[in-house]
């Protein structure tokens, strides 16, 4: 018989061997288990994924954000610092220098010209692209800084262009250009400054031919009035040589085509630009009554529905030059025919005077300067009136006041930033 003690030592040792050597898992726990494993491992990698692309997204927008708000700083501070008032007949002895605004044929909603107008698809994310700004400014803060070869200059004056070009494309047939801002220096009493006679497109400054000195010697504010010499070191790259020195037009290309190339890369204030969109103010386009989500609104010139819309409710707004669906009275017609653009991009130019007095027949017309020879020729409105003149600005009004929209693309996560810059010339 078997004792009870050995009974019992059996009994304890069975239960020792249950509690230390459990039973293990079979296959399909081991694959169950494996399975709910790799779905949360994918559902955090998932997770995390999404969190790193919205962050690299937020980065990219900040960084778009950032680089816009510099350029649009930067224009600002460029239109607020102008030495010439918006007004026409600038006179060379004043020393103003110059404001030109140009618009080229591309507008936000179509593309092309005349017999080529056409709208634009619905999808379009490309804007006004062939819009350009030149003026001469001062510098509030630090000073300008050019070269011309291996020699720096600084002046607190310059001739300043804006303006874009063709760059990037991304998927999808999104178009960008860059957008560059092009200085020129303006030295005034430096007569020592040796420019070459044939200046190089990277030269940075302004200058002018003088008669008695080969070569050519820096421009004042006084000689830029006159449109022959400005942006004269590329002069005769993007402007024609007869009078009135307007943008040389090449069927196909852009107001900035002549521009690619020179200082690709050196001039650069923003990239993946969509459009840059210059508008002067007209105080006699229409506002026309609209709805917006059924509220009765005001359309200005633009606005989607404005070629529709209904009664004018208004007048004075922002407007592309040259645009006649506006019933604007100024800035929506044709340019003057004496100002001798026909056939050239809409302008405004702040214009010289010193073109009624210079001895030069503008207009080929066997007529010099009679508006200055102290005589009543036309025998009306008196001595020297506006009718004797032989020439005329493009558009013969004061500009009031300029708007600019700069749309820019983001590609990372494809979004668009917009920014607008409005500045006054000429107080009310």
């Amino acid at each position: 018989m078997v004792s009870s003690d050995r009974l019992a030592r059996c009994r304890v040792a069975r239960r020792s061997q249950l509690i230390f050597n459990p039973r293990g898992l079979t296959l399909i726990e081991v694959l169950v288990a494996l399975v709910a494993t790799l779905i949360l491992m994918g559902a955090v990698i998932s997770v995390l994924g999404m969190v790193g692309t919205n962050v690299a997204n937020s980065r990219s927008q900040i960084e778009v954000s950032n680089r816009l708000r510099s350029a649009q700083m930067q224009l600002r501070d460029d239109l607020a610092g102008a030495t010439c008032p918006g007004m026409v007949w600038q006179r060379p002895e004043a020393g103003n220098g110059y404001l030109e605004i140009i618009e080229g044929p591309i507008r936000d909603a179509v593309v092309g010209s005349g017999p080529n107008y056409s709208p634009k698809p619905p999808e379009s994310l490309e804007g006004d692209t062939d819009d350009m700004i030149l003026l001469t400014t001062k510098s509030k803060g630090q000073p300008f800084v050019g070269k011309i070869g291996k020699a720096v200059f600084q002046s607190n004056i310059a001739e300043v262009m804006w303006f874009l070009v063709p760059a990037q494309q991304f998927a999808g047939g999104v178009q960008t250009y860059n957008l560059h801002r092009r200085i020129f220096l303006v030295l005034p009493n430096t007569p020592s400054v040796s420019i070459p006679a044939t200046p190089n497109a990277n030269d940075e400054v302004a200058s002018r031919n003088n008669p008695a000195i080969p070569g050519n010697i820096p421009a004042t504010l006084g000689d830029l009035t006159d449109r022959q010499w400005r942006v004269r070191p590329i002069f005769n790259i993007i402007r024609n040589q007869a009078f009135p020195h307007n943008l040389r037009i090449v069927p196909g290309k852009d107001a900035n085509f002549a521009l690619s190339g020179l200082r690709e890369g050196e001039d650069i204030v923003l990239s993946n630009v969509l459009g840059m969109d210059v508008k002067v103010f007209d105080p006699t386009a229409q506002i026309k009554s609209g709805q917006a989500d059924g509220t009765p609104v005001g359309l200005n010139p633009g606005d989607a529905g404005y070629k529709q819309g209904g009664t004018v409710v208004g007048t004075g707004a922002y407007v592309d030059l040259g645009d006649t669906t506006t019933g604007s009275t100024q800035f929506g017609l044709g340019m003057s025919l004496a100002s001798k653009f026909t056939g050239s991009y809409a302008t405004y130019d702040t214009w010289n005077f010193g073109y009624e007095q210079d001895g030069v027949d503008q207009y080929n017309d066997s007529i010099i300067d009679l508006g200055t020879d102290g005589l009543d020729n036309d025998n009306t409105n008196g001595v020297d009136d506006a009718n004797e003149r032989e020439t005329s600005p493009p558009y013969p009004y004061p500009l009031r006041g300029i708007q600019v929209k700069i749309r820019v693309y983001e590609p990372s996560s494809k979004s668009i930033r917009e920014v607008t810059i409005e500045e006054t010339f000429v107080p009310e």
